[in-house]
This record gives C-alpha cells, sequence and structure tokens, in this order.
C-alpha cells in the first residue's frame, strides 16, 4: 500500500494506482437507468450487496437486510435474464441499480474498487481482484467511503 493508503496493482512490473480514493467517487445506474453518484452516502454506513433475484434465499436474505441498521444498495447480477420491472418488483423497499458484473473482465468500476480494497479479495496480480464466487456478498462501508468488511452470503454483520 502506497502513502494514500490504495492498494496498488502491479502490471508489467510498474505500479498501477486505482482511480478513486473511496466510494463516494463513482457513478452508477439505477434501476431506473439514471446516473447517481455515491457521495450521496458521505457520512452514512452503507452495505452493497450482489443480489441473486432467482435464489430460494432471495425472501430470508432480503428480511435480514431490511433488519440492519445501514443504508443498503443492492447489485443485481448480469447474469439473471429478469427485466428490470420484475427486479424492481422483487426488491421493493431497497436502493436497487442496475445488473453489473462482478468478476471477469468487464468488472463494474465499483466491484473493482471494492475488491482492490478488500484484503479478501485483494490480488496485486489480479487487476479485478479475486472472484466474488457466491451471492449475497456484503461489504460493510465506512461513512468516509472505505470498505470495512467483507461477508460472505450467511454470514451476518
Amino acid at each position: 500500500m502506497g502513502n494514500s493508503g490504495i492498494r496498488k496493482l502491479w502490471f508489467l512490473d510498474s505500479p498501477v494506482e486505482t482511480p478513486f480514493k473511496s466510494i463516494h467517487e463513482i457513478n452508477v445506474i439505477n434501476i431506473n437507468k439514471s446516473e447517481e453518484s455515491l457521495s450521496q452516502y458521505q457520512g452514512q454506513k452503507v452495505v452493497i450487496v450482489n443480489v441473486a433475484i432467482d435464489s430460494p434465499e432471495l425472501n430470508d436474505q432480503l428480511n435480514y437486510l431490511k433488519s440492519l441498521p445501514y443504508q443498503v444498495l443492492l447489485f443485481p447480477q448480469c447474469d439473471h435474464k429478469f427485466t428490470y420491472q420484475q427486479i424492481a418488483d422483487k426488491l421493493q423497499g431497497f436502493k436497487v441499480f442496475q445488473k453489473v458484473e462482478f468478476n471477469g473482465q468487464f468488472t463494474h468500476p465499483l466491484y473493482k474498487f471494492l475488491k482492490r480494497q478488500t484484503p479478501q479479495l485483494y490480488d496485486e496480480k489480479l487487476a479485478n481482484g479475486r472472484k466474488i464466487n457466491q451471492d449475497f456478498c456484503k461489504f460493510l462501508i465506512s461513512e468516509e467511503g472505505q470498505p470495512i468488511k467483507y461477508l460472505l452470503q450467511n454470514e451476518k454483520l
């Protein structure tokens, strides 16, 4: 880690800085297809969750997430075949964003940042971090926009 606290990646034996210092510098598209800045969550603890709409555990996971004292941001996976209207209907009462890639070549910038800043997922040789293998993984984010904790599907905050 450099002086900025941002983890560096290495490409051809040269360090590469990540372009963001917090999630507050990242823009996302909401379920209504409008761009939003995550800077609106400055000063709040946030939980970012990758959601599987077709999971048999969906209702249990949503009930748990509703009980949390944090702002919960849900990101459905790209590989699900549900329409945005179906997603919005199933996830009513939550802040929902458009489908994004969590892994691979087209990993969304938010998830690139989260994986680079989370010890369990950081790998200096992998530009997009280690693979997220489970649905409903949770990132607890500090008021300053930094990942505090990464939790697997059945782990509780």
